[in-house]
């Protein structure tokens, strides 16, 4: 156990499961009825913006997009009609494997909690699906979005001084920067790790224990 740390916060998509394509599929039958073009462009924000919430990268398909008004009952709507598709399609498959050996392992040593851009009611649900949810002391996801949702945790005393993020994304290093949390990537895109600072990349969850 290092004593530099005493809780572990992991993201969800990307670090405990492998839900990329899940999610992909689930965003591209949302926004099809708007056409190839916005399809298009739509899914390529997507993926150059992991760590975002669906409500951002929906109103980003209304602002700069489709250009018009983001209407907030649509923006739910499509929120909505995402999340049935993911919850419909999500399975045990998809979790990694290294990641539940090393909660099992560590549920002794460090308190554990879920922070992620997933809508928080989705999020819950499919970590009860996995059976996961009682390993954490607390989940939390969006909205907000994450450099907020962090900061919004640690003013409530549920984040501590030494704590450490895991997350897959620059989004997730983003948010941590901006709230003094210590980090660790694991699971990042080479396109992504590059822009990294140096020693913060995990090849394996068992190098937390090692830094």
């Amino acid at each position: 156990m290092r004593d530099d740390i005493d809780q572990i916060i992991f993201d969800f998509d990307g670090v405990i499961a492998d839900t990329e394509n899940c999610r992909y599929e689930a965003f591209k039958q949302v926004v099809s009825p708007f056409g190839k073009e916005v399809e298009t462009r739509f899914l390529d924000y997507h993926k150059h913006n992991g760590g975002k919430s669906r409500f951002h990268k929906f109103q980003n398909l209304f602002e700069n997009i489709l250009r018009e008004p983001a209407d907030q009952n649509k923006i739910q709507e499509l929120c909505d009609n995402y999340s049935q598709i993911v919850v419909k399609t999500y399975n045990s498959t998809m979790v990694f494997p290294e990641v539940i050996q090393f909660i099992n392992n560590s549920l002794n040593q460090y308190r554990m909690s879920v922070v992620s851009a997933c809508e928080t009611t989705e999020l819950l649900g499919l970590l009860n699906k996995i059976g996961l949810m009682s390993r954490f002391d607390f989940v939390c996801g969006s909205p907000p979005e994450k450099t907020d949702l962090l900061a919004k945790l640690q003013a409530q005393g549920l984040i501590t001084e030494k704590a450490l993020y895991v997350g897959d994304t620059l989004n997730d290093w983003e948010a941590c920067v901006a709230n003094a949390i210590a980090f660790s990537a694991y699971n990042m895109k080479p396109t992504q790790l590059g822009r990294l600072p140096c020693g913060l990349h995990l090849t394996n969850l068992n190098g937390l224990l090692e830094i």
